[in-house]
């Protein structure tokens, strides 16, 4: 069921942007008639990438209330040569996010979806920090403070705006730890994200970036040639990352599908534009895009860059920009009218070293 809003208690439909995203995440590997049910999955990881208000939280519910209670193994084949599928014998579901008002956005939608649906039976015990299933198993809300449960057979892990767990924190580790637990039942995670800070080199950032054939990367993109600071582009942008999302109405303005008013989308970002550009783009956009505290955006100095033929003489201005023992030395050139280049010595080294490295 719907679990709040205007709709709250009719049936939650999925749209065909969602569906796509199911088809994806439950495929079966090519060999999967050779593997055990725990190795038949074509994808490991699956990650669902979309702008604020999509409906990332209500979708990620409905897939756990499946995940808690539903036939998702793969349980063989039939007599028709199709697959079939067995629920979980103990589902152990943690959804997580950086801080338990983030895991609310899940948890929240999580529970009248039970309580007001044809679950309610099935799963009767649903409090507010922990909900029992059938068979022993559970559902709680995680973060990277409680670190006591991060070592649960875990069967179905959704990870909440992992665009946010910077590289090298506490919360990659908790990502980490988690897949480890998810290795050993066979089963998976699933992260859903707005588009992320390049600066911050994130949990979602790695994995977008990973390449690895068994990772879903789901991420909705405009073409780049669009700018989002201009107007016109950014509502282009709007309608193609919100897709099935956005409402439209009929001639008698009643709601035909959809439920994000772009209109009010473009009021949002384009306050937002004139003081962060980059966060407008991320959240509404769905563009990766550094943070406001970076100099320059990927690309955007190499995309200037002339090569041309170093000057054989004449003055120049020197640089030297001096080392710790974590990071590295440098001497950089500059003609009079601008022109940069690293020296080198006889032997055509650059003069970039690490002490850390050379003493």
């Amino acid at each position: 069921m719907i679990p709040d809003g205007d709709l709250a208690g009719q049936p939650y439909m999925l749209t065909d942007e969602m569906w796509t995203f199911l088809v994806k995440h439950y495929r079966l590997h090519e060999g999967a008639r050779e593997h055990s049910w725990q190795t038949a999955w074509h994808y490991t990881k699956s990650m669902l990438v979309r702008p604020q208000k999509w409906g990332k939280s209500p979708f990620v519910a409905a897939m756990i209330c499946a995940e808690a209670v539903g036939d998702v193994i793969f349980a063989g084949w039939d007599a028709n040569g199709e697959p079939v599928a067995r629920p979980w014998p103990t589902a152990i579901i943690q959804v997580t996010a950086s801080t338990e008002d983030q895991t609310d956005n899940v948890y929240k939608a999580l529970r009248p979806m039970i309580d007001t649906g044809p679950l309610t039976d099935l799963i009767p015990d649903t409090g507010e920090t922990r909900i029992n299933l059938p068979g022993a198993g559970w559902i709680e809300p995680v973060t990277s403070k409680a670190l006591s449960r991060l070592g649960a057979r875990v069967t179905f892990v959704p990870q909440d705006e992992p665009g946010t767990w910077p590289g090298g924190s506490q919360l990659e580790k908790m990502a980490d730890t988690q897949y480890r637990g998810l290795a050993g039942t066979g089963g998976r995670p699933v992260l859903i994200t707005n588009g992320w800070d390049l600066a911050e080199n994130s949990v979602a950032q790695q994995l977008a970036e990973s390449n690895e054939p068994d990772v879903l990367v789901d991420h909705t993109k405009a073409p780049e040639h669009l700018s989002y600071t201009n107007k016109v582009d950014r509502q282009k942008i709007h309608r193609i990352v919100y897709g099935d999302s956005a409402l439209k109405l009929d001639r008698g303005g009643n709601r035909v599908t959809g439920w994000v008013n772009l209109d009010r989308i473009e009021a949002e970002a384009s306050k937002l534009v004139k003081k962060d550009p980059n966060q407008a783009a991320r959240f509404f956009g769905n563009i990766p895009s550094m943070g406001s505290g970076s100099w320059l955006q990927p690309g955007q100095y190499s995309d200037r860059v002339v090569v041309r033929e170093r000057p054989k003489s004449g003055p120049v201005c020197l640089g030297f920009d001096g080392s710790d023992v974590d990071d590295w030395s440098a001497i950089r050139l500059s003609t009079f009218d601008f022109h940069k280049f690293t020296p080198v010595d006889h032997l055509g080294r650059r003069t970039i070293w690490n002490p850390a490295l050379t003493g």
